[in-house]
C-alpha cells in the first residue's frame, strides 16, 4: 500500500502543479485582455483625455462634439471613428469593452450602463491642475499607455514650474458670455493665476463663476480683458456683452489696458490643451506686461 500512496502523492503534488501553471496563465490572460480595443468616450472632454493617451486603434467612439473645431482641438484626430450623443442604447450596442464617461454629465447613466454589464470608467470634472493629473493618471493606466501620462504631467509641471524672471503680476478681468467671470474653482481662474495675472474675480469675492458688470471692470481699471475667442460661426446674444464699443477700443495697442483672447477649446476642459492655453497666457502677459505698465 505504500508505494501506492507514494505514488498517489506525487500525482496530487503533479495535478496541483498543473493547475497552478494552468490558473497562472489564466490570470495573465486575464490580465493581457484588460488592455481595452473598444473604447467609447462619451464627453468632450474626456474625448481629449482618451485621444490623448490611447491609440487610436483603441478608440471605437467618442462624442460627436469632438469634431467641432471650434471648441475641439482634436477634431482631426477623430476622422474614421464613430460619434456618439451619449444615449445609453447606442452605446450598448457598439458592445465596447470600456465606456469612459464624465460624472457630472447626465447621460449616459451610470447605472444603466453598469446594469448592462458594461465596464464603465467615471472621471471627476477637472478645475485644478491635480484632478486634471489624477485624470490624466486615470486613464493612461486604464489604456495601458502610462508613459504618455507621464510625459504630459511632466509638461503641465514644467511649465507650472516655469522661472520667467518677471515677476509682474497684472490685474485681469476674465469676461465670459452673458456676462459671466470666473472665479476661484474654475478651471479658467487656476489657468490665469498660474500663468502670473491676478484675476479682478478675487477682489470682488466672485467665487467659481458669476455675474460681472461693465462698471465693475471700468472702476477696477484692469491691466488686461481676458475673453473667449469671438466667433461668427454661432453668433448668439451671449456674445453680446464681449462686442461692447469699450471693449472693442481696448484692441487698441496705445489703450490703458490690453485684450487678450483665448481660444474657447484650449480652456474648455481639463486636457492636453490646457497647456496650449498656459502657455498663450505666460507669452501675453511677459510681451505685454511691461508695456501696459501703471495706468493714470
Amino acid at each position: 500500500m505504500r508505494p501506492n500512496l507514494a505514488l498517489a502523492s506525487k500525482l496530487i503534488l503533479v495535478s496541483l502543479f498543473a493547475l497552478f501553471v494552468s490558473s497562472n496563465n489564466f490570470v495573465l490572460a486575464k490580465s493581457e485582455q484588460k488592455i481595452p480595443q473598444r473604447i467609447v468616450s462619451t464627453n468632450l472632454c474626456v474625448d481629449q483625455l482618451v485621444l490623448s493617451l490611447a491609440n487610436k486603434e483603441q478608440i471605437l467612439s467618442v462624442s460627436y462634439l469632438s469634431a467641432d473645431k471650434t471648441i475641439s482641438l482634436f477634431s482631426e484626430r477623430v476622422e474614421g471613428l464613430q460619434k456618439n450623443r451619449g444615449w445609453v442604447e447606442e452605446i450598448f450596442m457598439m458592445r465596447p469593452d470600456l465606456v469612459i464617461v464624465n460624472e457630472d454629465s447626465p447621460r449616459p447613466s451610470l447605472r444603466h450602463l453598469k446594469k448592462l454589464g458594461l465596464n464603465v470608467l467615471s472621471l471627476r470634472t477637472a478645475n485644478n491642475f491635480s484632478e486634471l493629473k489624477k485624470n490624466i493618471k486615470k486613464v493612461s493606466r486604464v489604456v495601458g499607455d502610462t508613459g504618455k501620462g507621464k510625459l504630459i504631467i511632466s509638461n503641465i509641471d514644467s511649465k507650472l514650474r516655469l522661472e520667467n524672471g518677471d515677476d509682474y503680476s497684472p490685474l485681469a478681468a476674465i469676461l465670459l458670455p452673458r456676462g459671466m467671470t470666473a472665479g476661484e474653482g474654475s478651471l479658467i481662474n487656476e489657468l490665469v493665476v498660474s500663468a502670473g495675472f491676478k484675476n479682478l474675480a478675487h477682489d470682488l469675492k466672485i467665487g467659481r463663476q458669476a455675474r460681472i458688470n461693465l462698471e465693475e471692470i471700468l472702476i477696477a481699471r484692469p491691466d488686461f480683458i481676458i475673453t473667449p475667442e469671438t466667433s461668427t460661426k454661432f453668433p448668439s446674444l451671449a456674445q453680446s456683452m464681449l462686442l461692447h464699443p469699450v471693449f472693442e477700443e481696448t484692441r487698441d495697442k496705445d489703450y490703458r489696458w490690453k485684450h487678450l483672447e483665448v481660444p474657447e477649446r484650449a480652456w474648455l476642459c481639463g486636457g492636453l490643451p490646457n497647456i496650449y492655453a498656459l502657455d498663450l497666457l505666460i507669452k501675453a502677459r511677459l510681451k505685454f506686461g511691461r508695456r501696459v505698465g501703471q495706468h493714470d
